[in-house]
């Protein structure tokens, strides 16, 4: 931590009480409103958008509208926005090139970047073949997560189509907490049960937020849901096999007459 002003007398931009590595973040964003305007001009709006987000975090996954009320520019703001989806677009390309995934670990480098800068809630799917190749990720449905039924039925149709093993969900919390809610965990038990239905393997349910993430494998609850999953199933095979018996002995019943 250091503490400077936010603006030498010549010029320079320094900053207020910042982690390491975050003046260096903050005057990217001057250098690129330099490409637009003269550096007093920059100056002066950085200084607003910093006076009203308080970070580089804040401004940089601010959505469009929020940075111009804060007094940035309108080409400012459509230059910042356009830059956070070019870097979102370059992580996707990058996350492309790791041939397989074997962990949550790997899962979330090639997930993660779908969800940068992304104010609304998401869910995304990453398919895989027996061997932990990438068939195919994206983003399955935008806005609330908790229609369950809409994206399982997309999810399906996609594992089908790609011949999927094994996939990896994601979804994320606007809010930044990783916290997993009670439809969350539910959306989890019915998602296993619908891939069950395709010989397919829900390998985790990853949920992303600011830059945290949690992981229903790695807490213990997609076991505890697969295990509910399964015992629902041996009592359904269970009360078919006894109505199976019930009615076979009522036709033996009936030809005994």
């Amino acid at each position: 931590m250091k503490t400077t002003e936010p603006f030498s007398s010549e010029g320079k931009l320094h900053l207020l009480t910042v982690p390491e590595g975050e003046e260096r973040r903050r005057e990217l964003i001057f250098e690129l409103f330099s490409c637009l305007c003269p550096p007093e001009e920059a100056r002066r709006q950085l200084s607003l958008l910093l006076s009203y987000f308080g970070s580089f975090r804040g401004i940089f996954f601010a959505p469009e509208e929020e940075l111009r009320k804060a007094g940035a520019s309108s080409e400012a703001a459509r230059l910042l926005k356009l830059t956070v989806d070019l870097s979102r677009a370059y992580l996707e390309d990058r996350a492309d090139s790791l041939r397989r995934v074997f962990d949550t670990a790997s899962a979330c480098e090639v997930m993660r970047p779908q969800f940068l800068g992304r104010k609304a809630e998401a869910m995304a799917v990453l398919l895989l073949n027996a061997r932990g190749q990438v068939l195919y990720h994206g983003i399955v449905v935008e806005g609330s997560v908790t229609a369950v039924p809409i994206y399982i039925r997309r999810l399906l149709e996609l594992c089908i189509n790609y011949g999927a093993y094994s996939c990896f969900l994601a979804h994320n919390h606007p809010s930044d907490s990783v916290f997993p809610s009670r439809n969350d965990i539910t959306a989890t038990r019915q998602i296993e049960m619908a891939l069950r239905s395709i010989d397919a393997r829900l390998q985790d349910h990853i949920i992303f937020g600011g830059n945290d993430f949690y992981s229903f494998r790695k807490s213990g609850i997609l076991a505890v849901e697969r295990e509910k999953n399964s015992q629902m199933i041996e009592e359904e095979l269970k009360d078919a096999r006894e109505l199976e018996q019930a009615l076979q002995k009522q036709r033996e019943d009936q030809n005994g007459l």
